[in-house]
């Protein structure tokens, strides 16, 4: 199946995923295994949810067949059961302790089976995957049930189905039942699959208390088309709500001897906070990374309150602080750190400990000056995408040194930004100081995930908040003393009544407000909540218990990382004994499934991973020049590629548009891109599928040459059928000067909704230019269409050449509750974003041209455009279709269309649709043209001119076909011969005679290109007159060549290749199978040869196509080893040594305490190199830091940094540095081993590091190279083979082979040396 997508704003996330028989089957056995029934039955019963997933198949093959039960749940859930019943046999899946189910797994690996059956996946999701084998004929029904407690952020729940079943279900039904005893205040739902008639089957029902979701399409509404087997449900399936709130915020629920405590005040006022901003801007934050942050940090830094104090502190090799102290969140001062946040630059080392201990440092000083309001709240917020590197590098230390320093007083959260950075130690670190950690993932929506966490501890309420109930009534409660309560959030406590249950279970909540306390009090009648759960019969019962226990270990748990070694262990026995009570597969318990044929599989609770997940459905590879990276991820459809011209490979004929067939189309785009350069649009036929002619592909205007993104093509067909091909394609262009010349123009009919080609329109500048006569461009799609309601004339289109300033009022209407402004770009010629609001229900959408972003409130969702969307909320509906159209609609509200228009004219475009709801009061740049328009008659000299007038404003208005044009168009134009032929006589500077030279180059390009497609007969007669004129005007062409006799007699021939690029003076030939006609860069004119020159003979692959046998591969060349040591008192040769793999990202070099002196490094294995290597002396008191980039010296807080091969002499007390031109640096004092580092360019490129005067190693040395200087003991020469020895040191025995290596220890570049070569780690 493919995986999910990224689903952002989900802390409170429900994921039910009803891929429920992912068939891994053969192509001759598609839906061998069929799903006849698949339903989801969630039961929310006061934000516990508990999810029954059921799959029955059958096998309709007449052999045995493997059917694969597959879903994802949200990681905060707890699996509880999972059951297979084969041939009326039920298999149970049975939940041990951990430690008891390793025998099973152990010989599950053993088998060399899958043994786990639940892993991470995605950012908040699990997979859980069962296989089994099912005999033909025979039905197997899997069943799984989870469980999860919803957690309210940013004011809302959310439920995410994930809808996959990849094949047509005749039973599908999903059933979500909520019942919420405060009442449900809000409800909506969400959809990337919907179309119009799934819509259908689509069913809310909504009462105060509970509400009603069902969704079951019939199999006519599941299928694509009438045509297709293959189903439209596909993707996600959202349901957010929230409750009634009361003043008191508490609601006391009982039920079935338990009660749980939700607590979530409306009335307190926001307390002022004191924040600073710990970011990371180490060399690894580089790029995308620092962009995001800044895009992130300036909207956090425009939503501080005047009343918040805060300050920037930004790290890499040392930390820097913005301002010396925590400032007002004044205008100014908040303008000033918007200035500062656009200047931060990537470079250096990561100094977590340095940056951290300054931020509790200011926090401190600012406290104890009383800088800071009486009340306020101090928040620490620490952004890093990687591990410590700099200063205090040990995770331990640096945690404890915050918990110190911070010693309870503030709260600290942690961000990792992506899979570089150890999650474990951020949390721990934000676990140990009253906060929480977050992983940012790497994705084009990284800011908004920056943003989002922020808001959602940006506005506290409450502090040191404590839950206090009547000890004789009450026992095993779970957390009750909290440090924050943040608006839109929610506490959560849950407890066991004792035997003796009251009447009345009351409760008392106190916190402080910024000024006082604070005290609220909430009572419940046992008997009346206890019958008000047992009434419904769409609720489970019993869940207030297990809702209980679920919340007792997820805290458990999280404390457990926290606590000290010697408390762990009792509480992982607590939580252990608990997980197995309520049979609980937690991360101290597995499930063990036993399969039909007595195979066991394990499920086990993954933990938070480390790694990067895969994408969905991007294949990046990246190759070459010309090849880019290309993301494959193109329909099932078939298509025959050939053109008006253009030869057509083996790969590309008719089939699937598989890897291969992109290879021929990166084939085809990259000979057709060399002739147009990097700017034009591209005709590219491709014809064998219905409806399917031309195709556009348009280049981004801005591409830089050798770009290694390179432009987006977008693919858009031209016709009726409805086939598809869309595919962003990234090619780096080879630049060509001159002209480039289209034969035709392709314009794409589909624009907007409308499938076939627009009648004339008028079209309206604004404001009206000056007439300028200009060469004929190619058809534009508008900026904006207008639909004037009443009028007798076609609608109006809009083009925008002059703008009033930066931000354009489009529409505002208060009646309607909608404006719409955006940012109009003069030199792009294109909006740079439109924004959208409605004020009831209050929501903005925000689109630029790479995405489009939904707030409501303070949450924010971010979509791609073509991503499918159908979300319902009350009193709006929003819509997203696969061609990137959004539609926001109301039944009593204009609908506002929005669209990322990629044909001609490309850019945001905005259009309207039942515009006859706009109220008298519409305003704006376009609002004014729904108020009183009069239209003047056709101009009595050109009726395709008219004039528009409106608020005063008279537009002069023309008659233009904007695409699909229904009439013919002609050009005339004329020239005064003797005028003309005076003008190129006069300058002295132009090649007199070269029109007629130009005629007859045109005219031979034009006869090969026709050569190329016309019939055998006609051929011989283009090929007869094109001959004809190349040898009349001395042109080499693929017909002609040039005979060069040298001055010894010798002669030798050029010809003219068909297709060549030119790269470092070599004429490379292209695949001649796929060579486009027009692919002639140039016809030289070659007047004479200067003696004894020589021209390059290059075959012409076209018409002389010569066989030429393999040749052996050139030998490697010669590396540089990683490390060369030089063995004192050694006989043999010195040794060179390879790292083939390390222990940990970390490397000890080498340590002496006698020398004061320790090397360290991070090894990179995937480039075979140093990333990094530190150099620390004792005495002086100095660091030297090197990377590929550069040389930094840091002594005390001091740090310089220098470019390599830039020369230095720099002498210390103690201690002397130099550095060459060949940027070799040594490190040296009478008395102490020399330390030399280079950054090697020669072959096997990348940092190295030499040694010299090693015999004043102490006896103390120590490290991964330092043992080599310790009682190294050498074997003889092996008895076979004098060329291998043996090595022993420190108990250690190394294979050692004299080998071949460049010297690295001069600078380059290198001679060759014979050394003895071992492996380290090997």
């Amino acid at each position: 199946m493919k995986p999910p997508a990224s689903v952002r704003n989900c802390a409170i996330l429900l994921v039910l995923l009803p891929l429920l028989a992912v068939l891994q089957t053969t192509h001759a056995q598609k839906n061998a295994i069929d799903i006849y029934s698949l339903t989801v039955d969630s039961k929310v019963s006061s934000r516990f949810a508990h999810t029954v997933i059921t799959s029955r198949v059958v096998n309709k093959a007449d052999s045995m067949q493997e059917a694969t039960f597959q879903i994802e749940l949200p990681k905060k859930a707890f699996i509880t059961n999972f059951s297979m019943i084969i041939d009326g046999v039920t298999y149970p899946g049975n939940i041990k302790e951990k430690d008891a189910a390793q025998e099973q797994y152990s010989a599950a690996v053993a088998r060399g089976e899958s043994a786990g059956l639940v892993k991470a996946t995605g950012r908040k999701m699990e997979q859980f995957q069962v296989s089994v084998s099912v005999a033909p004929a025979a039905k197997v029904t899997f069943e799984l049930v989870y469980e999860e407690l919803l957690k309210r952020r940013l004011g809302v729940y959310e439920l995410l189905l994930k809808v996959q079943p990849r094949q047509l279900v005749k039973h599908l039904q999903m059933d979500i039942h909520i019942f919420e005893t405060q009442g449900i205040s809000f409800l909506e739902t969400e959809s990337t699959f919907m179309t119009n008639e799934l819509a259908e089957a689509l069913t809310v029902s909504q009462n105060q208390t509970k509400a009603h979701i069902r969704f079951k399409p019939t199999l006519s509404q599941q299928r694509k088309s009438a045509e297709q087997e293959d189903t439209v449900v596909d993707g996600d399936f959202i349901v957010r709500y929230d409750v009634n709130r009361t003043l008191s915020g508490g609601s006391l629920q009982i039920e079935n001897g338990y009660f749980v405590h939700y607590f979530a005040p409306e009335g307190p006022s926001m307390i002022p906070k004191n924040v600073i901003f710990v970011i990371d801007t180490s060399g690894s934050m580089m790029g995308k990374k620092i962009r995001q942050t800044q895009e992130a940090l300036i909207k956090i830094l425009e939503d501080l309150r005047p009343e918040d104090h805060f300050n920037l502190i930004t790290f890499s090799r040392e930390a820097t602080q913005w301002k010396p102290s925590l400032v007002p969140a004044s205008t100014q001062n908040v303008e000033e750190a918007t200035k500062y946040a656009n200047t931060l630059k990537a470079h250096g080392g990561t100094n977590i400990n340095d940056a951290m201990l300054m931020a509790v440092q200011l926090l401190e000083t600012a406290t104890r000056e009383e800088q800071l309001p009486s009340g306020s709240v101090s928040l620490l917020l620490l952004l890093t995408d990687g591990d410590p590197t700099v200063g205090e590098t040990n995770p331990s230390k640096i945690q404890k040194n915050v918990q110190e320093a911070i010693g309870g007083q503030y709260s600290l959260f942690c961000l990792g930004f992506g899979f570089d950075v150890s999650y474990a130690f951020l949390e721990k670190l934000a676990l140990d100081n009253g906060g929480l950690a977050r992983r940012i993932y790497e994705d084009s929506d990284s800011a908004l995930q920056l943003q989002d966490f922020y808001q959602e501890v940006a506005n506290p309420l409450l502090t040191t908040v404590t839950f206090e109930y009547p000890g004789s009534v009450v026992e095993e409660v779970t957390q009750h003393n909290f440090r924050l309560f943040f608006k839109g959030s929610e506490m959560v406590v849950a407890g066991k009544l004792q035997a003796q249950s009251p009447e009345v279970l009351s409760a008392q909540v106190s916190g402080k407000l910024s000024t006082e306390n604070i005290t609220f009090q909430v009572e419940s009648q046992v008997a009346e909540q206890e019958e008000e759960f047992q009434k419904p019969k769409y609720i489970f019962h019993g869940f207030m218990e297990r809702l209980w226990a679920y919340l007792t270990i997820h805290q458990l748990l999280e404390r457990m990382v926290s606590t000290s070694d010697a408390d762990k262990k009792a509480l992982e026995k607590q939580a252990l004994c608990l997980s197995l009570n309520y049979s609980f597969v937690t991360p101290l318990t597995s499930m063990v499934v036993t399969k039909p044929e007595g195979q066991e599989q394990v499920a086990e609770k993954p933990v938070e991973s480390e790694k990067v997940p895969s994408s969905k459905g991007l294949i990046p590879s990246k190759a070459g020049i010309g090849d880019g990276w290309l993301y494959q991820d193109l329909g099932p459809q078939s298509h025959k590629v050939a053109g008006q011209g253009l030869s057509s490979p083996a790969c590309c004929q008719e089939g699937a548009l598989s890897a291969q067939a992109h290879g021929c189309f990166r084939h085809l785009f990259a000979q057709t891109l060399a002739v147009l350069g990097a700017r034009g649009t591209v005709p590219i036929q491709l014809d064998a599928h219905p409806g399917l002619s031309d195709f556009q592909v348009a280049l981004s205007s801005d591409i830089e040459p050798w770009d290694t993104q390179g432009p987006n093509y977008q693919v858009s067909k031209q016709g009726s059928g409805e086939g598809t091909l869309a595919t962003p394609i990234h090619y780096p262009i080879l630049p060509l000067a001159g002209p480039r010349t289209l034969k035709r123009t392709c314009l794409n009919k589909d624009f907007f909704f409308q499938k076939q080609a627009l009648q004339p329109h008028h079209q309206i500048v604004l404001p009206a230019p000056a007439t300028t006569s200009a060469a004929p461009a190619p058809i534009q799609a508008p900026t904006v269409i207008l639909p004037l309601p009443g009028q007798s004339v076609d609608q109006v289109c809009v083009d925008i050449k002059r703008t009033p300033g930066p931000s354009l009022r489009l529409l505002s209407d208060p009646d309607q509750g909608l404006e719409v402004t955006a940012e109009y770009n003069m030199q792009k010629a294109q909006f740079s974003w439109i924004k959208v609001t409605f004020k009831n229900p209050q929501l903005q959408v925000h689109v630029s041209p790479e995405h489009v972003v939904l707030t409501r409130g303070r949450r924010s969702s971010e979509y791609k455009w073509k991503e499918t969307r159908f979300v319902v909320m009350p009193g709006l509906t929003m819509t997203m279709d696969k061609a990137g159209l959004l539609l926001l609609s109301s039944p009593d509200k204009v609908t506002i269309g929005l669209l990322s228009w990629d044909g001609p004219g490309q850019g945001l475009r905005l259009l309207l649709r039942d515009t006859d709801r706009f109220s008298s009061r519409v305003d704006g740049i376009l609002g004014r043209f729904y108020q009183g328009v009069l239209w003047g008659p056709p101009d009595a000299t050109d009726d395709s001119k008219r004039t528009l007038r409106t608020h005063g404003f008279d537009y002069s208005a023309t008659r233009v076909s904007i695409f699909g044009p229904t009439e013919n168009i002609t050009f005339q134009v004329e020239s005064q011969v003797a005028e003309q032929e005076e003008e190129f006589q006069k300058p002295k500077y132009i090649f007199h005679g070269f029109m007629e030279r130009l005629w007859a180059y045109l005219t031979i390009h034009q006869l090969l290109e026709r050569m190329v497609s016309t019939s055998d007969a006609d051929k011989k007669a283009l090929e007869k007159q094109a001959l004809c004129l190349s040898l009349n005007y001395s042109f080499v062409t693929p017909l002609t060549s040039m005979v060069v006799t040298k001055p010894e007699g010798q002669e030798q021939v050029a010809e003219k290749p068909v297709e060549s690029g030119l790269e470092e003076g070599k004429l490379i030939a292209l695949n001649p199978d796929c060579l486009l006609p027009f692919s002639f860069l140039a016809i030289p004119v070659l007047a004479s040869l200067s003696a004894g020159g020589s021209i390059l003979v290059v075959d012409n692959p076209r018409y002389t196509r010569k066989e030429t046998s393999p040749t052996a591969p050139p030998p490697a060349p010669i590396q540089a080893p990683t490390v060369i040591l030089p063995l004192p008192g050694q006989s043999v040769d010195q040794v060179c040594v390879d790292i083939k793999r390390t222990p940990g990202p970390s490397l000890r070099l080498l340590s002496d305490p006698d020398q004061g002196l320790e090397v360290t490094a991070e090894y990179n294995m995937q480039k075979a190199q140093f990333s990094w290597i530190k150099v620390t002396f004792k005495n002086p008191q100095l660091q030297v830091h090197v990377s590929p980039e550069h040389v930094v010296l840091t002594r005390g807080r001091r740090s310089s940094e220098y470019k390599w091969k830039e020369t230095r002499f720099v002498v210390m007390p103690g201690l002397t540095m130099t550095m060459d031109k060949a940027g070799l640096l040594l490190l040296s004092s009478p008395d102490k081993v020399t330390i030399g580092l280079l950054s090697w360019d020669g072959p096997g490129q990348g940092l190295r590091l030499l040694l010299r005067d090693t015999d004043r190693f102490s006896s103390h040395v120590d490290g991964i190279l330092g043992r080599f200087y310790q009682g190294v003991l050498w074997g003889p020469p092996d008895a076979t083979d004098d060329s291998k020895r043996t090595l022993r040191t420190h108990g250690f025995d190394y294979s050692a082979t004299r080998e071949l290596k460049l010297d690295y220890q001069e600078g380059t570049p290198g001679t060759e040396i014979s050394c003895w070569t071992i492996k380290l780690f090997s």
